[in-house]
């Protein structure tokens, strides 16, 4: 079977497995899945489908944020520079051992890493 197919297969299992852990306010549950744990597996083959995937409007119960983990899992060397509370992050520190996440803000930045990564190693 193709990567994209692949991918798309395991996409389609791992929407429908957030769709069912929506209440869940920590990402642990899901990212317990299979489907998850494929696209992972995949590697960096996939970054392109993961941000054109990540690029397109997300709906509830859609991975979302979540594609954070997968890429971070993919290319540990991934994250997103956390500033002090009132800085304008995507990523704040709101208080010890807290952060704030601005979820279209994280969005932008990752797409951007994701474009620079993919073009400077393709």
């Amino acid at each position: 079977m193709p990567l994209e197919d692949e991918f798309n297969e395991a996409l389609s299992e791992w929407k429908q497995h957030c769709r069912k852990n929506s209440m869940h306010s920590m990402s642990q549950p899901y990212l317990d899945c299979n489907a998850y744990r494929k696209i992972v597996s995949m590697g960096k083959d996939i970054l392109p489908l993961i941000r054109r995937e990540y690029a397109q409007p997300q709906e509830i119960g859609d991975p979302g944020y979540l594609w954070g983990f997968a890429i971070k899992s993919i290319i540990p060397e991934f994250s997103l520079s956390v500033g002090e509370k009132g800085s304008g992050s995507a990523v704040e520190k709101v208080a010890p051992g807290f952060i704030g996440i601005k979820i279209d803000d994280v969005r932008k930045e990752t797409l951007r890493w994701l474009d620079d990564y993919v073009s400077r190693n393709t």
